[in-house]
Formats: structure tokens, C-alpha cells, sequence
């Protein structure tokens, strides 16, 4: 990795030397994995011209623009005469961009140096992809502030592209804009998280925030005070648009509207709408869906006859499982249904203080209570402070709902919980027992016949990627009718993407080797493992581990001790991350009392009672996943005095270099020996030979990294060496052949194969694919005696460097070919 400053490359950063050609040449210059630096600046770097005035294309893959935070100013100074500015252009083309970030960098848009009424002049413009990219993006833009622009703040016109804690302010029209409806492709979608607009939209009919079309995400975001149409708003071409945790307030126009965005379906997950001038226009033949357990509050908008909700057209509320307060509206009733479209309900709604009333008009909507109650924010919608460029303050997510009066009890488990996929709240409850740790547990039931993909996910583990659950769950009977009996799943990274489940899962069923280790991916469902034997009405202990590709599970009975070893032991790299949850596709029964989660070094800990919660620990709770870590793997080339130790140095723990080696003993003794070492500054494998050892005899070793403030050792690995008049001869590898299948989608290899082994002791092939030392797809076969061959399918849709294969024999000796890409 180079750091590229843009002073050596003659930037000056005095607000009238022009930088554009010194910040272009050293983006020119990186390589992937390198980053140009923006020194902070007491005035700012001046940047001219027109269309893609700082070009980023797909010659930037891993690349890294960045700068020291508000004080790395770049300014545009003019020179379009008329023609469209994108100040940064991110330009994925026709080979898609993956890895570029772009943050901690302040541009301003230079609104008064802006020539003509340009139809497009925006801060940052993530481009439109080609037909050819097929979905290749992945780009991050990370605190940046985007100011005083004539067009849009940030502009996304690209699936694959995250804005995170950014902000755009005092833009002439969007703040934040998006539209994808016409690319190739749509996931993942747009995410915008923890962002903050305010002041935009003063130059007529624009919004804080505009997800216009295509598939996007809203998340932790804050729109006040803005200016023109109001706070945000989706449109033609509009497919999925989620907002979650939001805070749309003081804004001039409306808290949202659909413009002429048929077909259209619009979330909203715990929405806070206040101070603002006009509606919440739900219209067209919308679907509008409000989450089970989830909460809207609307408080003190108007003047609007309308009221603060207001359904129209052919519109349809699906909130049958929410809540709504209202109250305070100004000019209308709190909420007006006149929408043609039918089955529109809401679970319950809670008025007060509205100046027409609760309701002005019920046509095609239902209701399950309506009440007189006030609540006028909630907890976990974060506030101006808490988000945008450079915020750091922690968003309270705790359980007081900050409601008055009668109506607001809320005995449901679920204040840390989201129902996913087919799930509802109705689906989960608390139920009490001796036989449950801490005396109660989390009971799934569902009231009906039907299997499906259900689950809720665990809030407080967040959405991590190195991830361990251990969980204690009972099923009391099991359902083996029809493409039934899958039951107690426990999840890892799952996620709902591109109109599919994904993740990882552990489930069980009354059947032979019927704990079942299985992912949901786009191409469908997959079983990864299969091992030991459930039983109705007994509670087992289950410990489930991701780390990096690498996943590892293993169950025992309650009663029991907990082993050693793990019962299956795979690799996969379809699903880097997502959150924690239960769930079952069977509607029959399950309990679970106790749910331990330990990410990113730290544990969080759930026991059901009947408040959801318990502070006594829970047996056997998991150990915290290691940053630094190192696995011992076999012994290798066995002889009768000599083997080669082999280690894997999975991840340096955040430090530059780690000291790997080995430690090595005569079986049943204590004390160990070093041998070997050497520094590596990325995750690999190491091996050492160790020479001089006794015939026919037994060692231990275990493969031991030295980081900066600890060390840590892998499991210890057995080995013994030949005897003298039994030398072991090598596998060899007789043929070796890659054959290059790849797509824009997918990297596709087949390995051609033929081993032989003069002892007539062949145990293994496996052929890998690898990156940067990581594997990152694999298939292998059992072979036996002095021969075999066939042909490995490998496929994987990241980056590819290597293709490897190694043939072993019993006693583990190996030979190794590698292909290089």
C-alpha cells in the first residue's frame, strides 16, 4: 500500500492555484490498494472545468481518496461554461468499480462560480454503470460533508454504493439523490446510513433526501429544516424503498410523497415526523408497509387539511401489526384515508390534540384499536447531533417510550427484536418453566399450518461479520409430515438482499445426522453439513462460529460436557455479514432460554423472562472471537527423521507485521520447543522443517503468532514420524489443468486432475481457490490406492489470484500444484 499525497503531485491548496490536474494525476497514479491523501488546508483546493472534473473510473478498484476531515476542502472554481458538473465523478462503466472509498473530505460545489442553469451540478455523482458491469460495484463514501452546490449534494446513480455518516447541506436542490431504475441491475441497493441534509432544496421543488428510483435504504438519517418540497420523497421507476429509524423535521413541503411512482412499495420502520409543513402523502397504487411491532409518530405538523397522514389515489397501508401516534396536527385530522385501493389497517392508532379530530375520512381502511393517548418521539431515532460528517455520538437505543396515559404498556419480548422474512411478533413469546434456565424462555409457535422461512433477528448483536452464538434450545415434538420438521434454526450474516433470504443457519429435525448446517444464497438453498442425532423434548447446547470464510458447529446434550471438537468444520464465502437471529421453517414448536453472542471481541448476553431479560450469566458463555489468530494445520512430507509444520495466520489483529512459529514436543511430555519463525504482514499460511527427529515416534505441535500486546497458539496437532524400513513415498501429480470459465458475475475454474502414489496409499485431492493467501472456494475428494482422477466445478463471485491443488496419502504426505491467474 502507497499513500499518494496530493501535494507531491504539485496540489497547493490556497483557494485560487487550480489542483485539478495535481489531485487527477495522483488518483492516475494508484494502484489497488493505494490511497491519495487530501491534506487538510487553511483555504481549500480549487478544482475547474466541466463533466467529470475529478474523474474515478474502474482503473480505481481498491483505491482510497481521502483527507483529514472538514479542514480538506475542495472547492469548485467554474469553468463550465453551461455544460453539467459532477466535482467527483465515480464512473463504474462497463467493468464495474470494487473497493473504491472516498471520506473524511469536505466539497464545496462553488454554487456561485456554477456558469448558465446546468441540469445537473452535483458534489459527488456515483454514475450510471454500462450493461456490461453486471452488478461489479462496490463503493463507499464515508463522512463527507457536500455544501453550497448548485445541483445535488451527493447523487448515487448506482446499485452497490454505500453513503455513510455523511452530510449535505445548503445544496440548491437534493441533498442526498438516487435513482437506479434504468441499470442493469439493483442489488445490492443503495444504502444511505446515518446521514444527515438540512438546507437544501432552495431552488424549487427539490428534498433533503430523494429516493427516486430503483431499490434503496435509509437508515439512522436525519432530514430537518429543508427547504422546496420537503423531506424526501420517491418517484417514477421507485421499486423498494426502505426507511428505517428515521427523523424527517421542520421541513418546508411534505414529510414524504410518492411522485407518480406506480407499483411502488415504500417501508417505514420506526419513523418520527414532526414540525413539518404538510403531509405524508401516500399515493399511486403504492404498497406502504409498516413492520410488525413498529411504531410511526407524527407530532405537530401542518397547517394541512389533509392531516399528518394522508392516503390517496389507490394507495394501500399495510400496518396491521404497528402503531401510530398522531397528535398536534394543525389545519386537518390527524390521519385521512380516501384512497380507492382496499385492505388498508393499521394495528393500532393513537390520537391527541389533533385540530379536526383523529380521523377526517376511513375509506378502504381498517382499524384494530383507536385510542386517545400522546407519544411524540422515539427511542433509537437518532437526532441532528448523533449523525452526518464526523458525528461520534452513540444512538440511544433504550426501552422507555417516552408515551403518557392509559394504552402504552408493552409486555412483548420484543423492544431488542425484529421479526425477518415470513415472521411476526404474534409468532414469538415469553413462557415460564423450572426446566428453563433462569426459569423462563422464548418460545416460538406459530398459529398456523403453513412452513415457511421465519425468524427474528437479535438487535444487540448489531450485524457482525466474526460472530460466535452459543444457545441452549429444545424441540418438544417433532412434525416429519410432508416438507415439514425443520426446526430451531439459529442464524449467522443473514440478510434479506435482492428479493431473497441469505445467511447461514443450524437447524434440527427427526431424522439421521439431523443437525443440518445450511445457507440461503441467491442460487437457493444449500445444506453445508450434516452431523449427530436430535431428539424430541431434550435441550441441547449449540456453539455456531463464523470467522472470516470458515464456519464451525457443534452440539451436545444439556446434561452433558461440552467437546472438544467441533462437528462440522466448512468453508463458504457467499455471506460476509448480517445480523443474529432465531427462527424455524417448521410452524411447529421450539424454546430457547439461553442465547449468548460474542462480536468483535465483546459478549452480549440474552436469558428470556418475562421482561425479556435477566442479568445472571449463562453457562458455558462463549469466548470473545480473537482479533489476532493463528491455526495449526497438519504435518506435511512425514519421514522417518524429519516433517514439515504448517501453520495459517488468519488475521494480524489490526498490526502491521505478526511473529509467527512453531512449537514442537515429543507426545506426552510438557515442555515445548521453538522452532522456526518469520514476520508476515498480510493472513497466510507458514511452514518450517524440522529435521533430526526419532523413527517410528509420536510429537505434538501447535503453530503460535506474537502480536503486539498478546500471543495466542492454535490447537495442538499430532503427527508421527516413518518408520526406517517403511520410508513413505509422495503423491504425485500426474496431470493439472485449469480451464478459465469466468464471467463479469461469476470467476468459474475447472481443475482437471490425475494423481498417482507409488504405495498405493492416496487419501485425499483438493482443489482451491484463492485469494491473497485466502481461500476462498474449495471442493476436494476422497481418493484411494495408486490412482485416481477427475474433474473439480470451482466458482466464487469475488477476486481470484490462485488455483491450487494438493493431493495427500495416509500417512500425509502431499504434493502441491498451483495455477496462477
Amino acid at each position: 500500500m502507497t499513500v499518494l499525497n496530493v501535494r507531491d503531485f504539485g496540489a497547493v491548496g490556497d483557494g485560487s492555484t487550480d489542483d485539478t490536474a495535481a489531485i487527477q494525476d495522483a488518483l492516475d497514479a494508484a494502484n489497488n490498494g493505494d490511497e491519495v491523501y487530501v491534506p487538510a488546508t487553511g483555504s481549500s483546493y480549487l478544482v475547474t472545468g466541466h463533466n467529470a472534473v475529478v474523474d474515478v473510473n474502474p482503473s480505481h478498484d481498491g483505491v482510497r481518496l481521502y483527507g483529514d476531515g472538514e479542514g480538506s476542502r475542495i472547492e469548485y472554481g467554474g469553468g463550465n461554461g453551461g455544460r453539467n458538473v459532477f466535482m467527483v465523478s465515480v464512473d463504474p462503466g462497463d467493468d464495474g468499480i470494487d473497493g473504491f472509498v472516498l471520506e473524511n473530505l469536505t466539497l464545496d460545489g462553488g454554487l456561485g462560480s456554477v456558469e448558465g442553469d446546468p441540469n445537473v451540478a452535483a458534489g459527488i455523482q456515483v454514475r450510471s454503470p454500462h450493461a456490461g458491469d453486471e452488478g461489479s460495484v462496490d463503493i463507499s463514501i464515508r463522512d463527507v460533508r457536500a455544501t453550497n452546490c448548485y445541483g445535488n449534494g451527493i447523487d448515487v446513480r448506482s446499485a452497490g454504493t454505500t453513503v455513510t455518516n455523511c452530510t449535505a447541506d445548503n445544496n440548491r436542490q437534493h441533498g442526498f439523490g438516487m435513482h437506479t431504475s434504468g441499470d442493469p441491475f439493483q442489488d445490492p441497493p443503495v444504502r444511505f446510513e446515518r446521514c444527515l441534509a438540512h438546507g437544501n432544496g432552495f431552488g424549487g421543488g427539490y428534498y433533503g433526501m430523494d429516493l427516486s428510483a430503483g431499490k434503496g435504504v435509509a437508515e439512522d438519517c436525519v432530514l430537518h429544516d429543508n427547504e422546496g418540497a420537503g423531506a424526501t420523497k420517491c418517484s417514477d421507476g421507485a421499486d423498494r424503498m426502505v426507511y428505517r429509524r428515521c427523523r424527517l423535521a421542520n421541513n418546508e413541503g411534505v414529510s414524504f410523497q410518492n411522485t407518480s411512482g406506480q407499483g411502488a412499495t415504500v417501508v417505514f420502520d420506526q419513523i418520527v415526523a414532526e414540525g413539518n409543513a404538510y403531509t405524508m402523502r401516500l399515493t399511486e397504487d403504492g404498497t406502504y408497509r409498516v413492520p410488525a411491532g413498529s411504531e410511526l409518530v407524527f407530532a405537530d405538523n401542518g397547517p394541512d387539511v389533509r392531516g399528518a397522514l394522508y392516503l390517496t389515489d389507490d394507495s394501500v397501508l399495510e400496518a396491521g401489526d404497528a402503531t401510530l401516534w398522531i397528535s398536534g396536527q394543525t389545519g386537518g385530522a390527524g390521519l385521512r384515508a380516501s384512497s380507492d385501493g382496499a385492505g388498508s389497517r393499521v394495528g393500532t392508532y393513537y390520537h391527541a390534540n389533533n385540530e379536526d379530530g383523529a380521523i377526517s375520512n376511513d375509506q378502504n381502511i381498517s382499524f384494530g384499536t383507536i385510542a386517545s393517548d400522546l407519544k411524540t418521539d422515539l427511542d433509537g431515532v437518532p437526532t441532528a447531533d448523533q449523525v452526518g460528517a464526523w458525528s461520534d455520538a452513540e444512538i440511544d437505543t433504550g426501552s422507555d417510550d417516552g408515551s403518557t396515559g392509559e394504552g402504552t404498556t408493552d409486555d412483548s419480548p420484543f423492544d431488542a427484536w425484529t421479526p425477518r422474512w415470513d415472521a411476526s411478533a404474534s409468532d414469538w413469546g415469553v413462557v415460564a418453566g423450572d426446566e428453563y434456565e433462569g426459569g423462563h424462555a422464548l418460545r416460538y409457535d406459530h398459529d398456523g399450518t403453513d412452513a415457511a422461512r421465519r425468524a427474528i433477528s437479535w438487535d444487540a448483536a448489531g450485524t457482525p461479520s466474526d460472530v460466535e452464538v452459543l444457545d441452549r434450545v429444545r424441540v418438544p415434538s417433532f412434525e416429519t409430515d410432508g416438507d415439514r420438521g425443520y426446526h430451531a434454526r439459529v442464524h449467522l450474516r443473514s440478510s434479506y438482499a435482492g428479493g431473497e433470504e441469505t445467511g447461514y443457519w443450524i437447524e434440527l429435525e427427526d431424522a439421521e445426522d439431523a443437525f443440518r448446517l445450511a445457507k440461503y444464497s441467491v442460487d437457493g438453498m444449500e445444506t453445508l453439513a450434516r452431523f449427530g442425532a436430535p431428539a424430541e423434548g431434550v435441550f441441547f447446547y449449540r456453539r455456531f462460529r463464523a470467522e472470516g470464510e470458515r464456519l464451525r458447529v457443534k452440539v451436545w446434550k444439556a446434561t452433558e460436557s461440552e467437546p472438544d471438537t467441533w462437528d462440522a468444520d466448512v468453508t463458504d464465502a457467499d455471506h460476509e455479514n448480517g445480523w443474529v437471529g432465531l427462527g424455524s421453517f417448521d410452524p411447529g414448536a421450539f424454546q430457547t432460554d439461553v442465547l449468548g453472542v460474542a462480536t468483535d471481541g465483546g459478549t452480549v448476553q440474552l436469558e428470556a423472562d418475562d421482561e425479556s431479560g435477566t442479568d445472571e450469566p449463562a453457562p458455558d458463555e462463549p469466548e470473545p472471537v480473537a482479533d489476532l489468530e493463528v491455526v495449526s494445520l497438519e504435518a506435511r512430507n512425514l519421514t522417518a527423521d524429519a516433517a514439515t509444520l504448517a501453520g495459517d495466520l488468519r488475521d494480524l489483529g489490526g498490526a502491521d507485521e505478526v511473529r509467527v512459529r512453531f512449537e514442537l514436543r515429543t507426545a506426552a511430555t510438557d515442555a515445548w520447543t521453538a522452532v522456526g519463525g518469520e514476520t508476515l504482514g498480510s493472513p497466510s499460511e507458514f511452514t518450517h522443517i524440522v529435521s533430526g527427529l526419532d523413527a517410528a515416534a509420536a510429537y505434538e505441535f501447535r503453530a503460535v503468532a506474537d502480536g503486539t500486546d498478546a500471543t495466542v497458539a492454535g490447537e495442538i496437532v499430532s503427527f508421527a514420524t516413518l518408520d526406517d524400513a517403511d520410508e513413505n513415498a509422495a503423491p504425485t501429480i500426474e496431470q493439472f489443468e485449469v480451464t478459465d470459465r469466468s464471467t463479469n458475475k461469476w470467476n468459474r475454474f475447472d481443475v482437471n486432475w490425475k494423481v498417482a502414489d507409488g504405495d498405493g496409499d492416496l487419501d485425499a485431492v483438493v482443489s482451491t481457490l484463492e485469494r491473497n493467501g485466502r481461500t476462498v472456494a474449495a471442493d476436494s475428494t476422497t481418493v484411494s490406492g495408486d490412482g485416481a482422477s477427475y474433474t473439480h466445478l470451482l466458482r466464487v463471485r469475488g477476486k481470484v489470484d490462485t488455483v491450487r491443488l494438493c493431493v495427500n496419502d495416509t500417512s500425509n504426505a502431499t504434493a502441491t500444484r498451483e495455477y496462477e491467474i
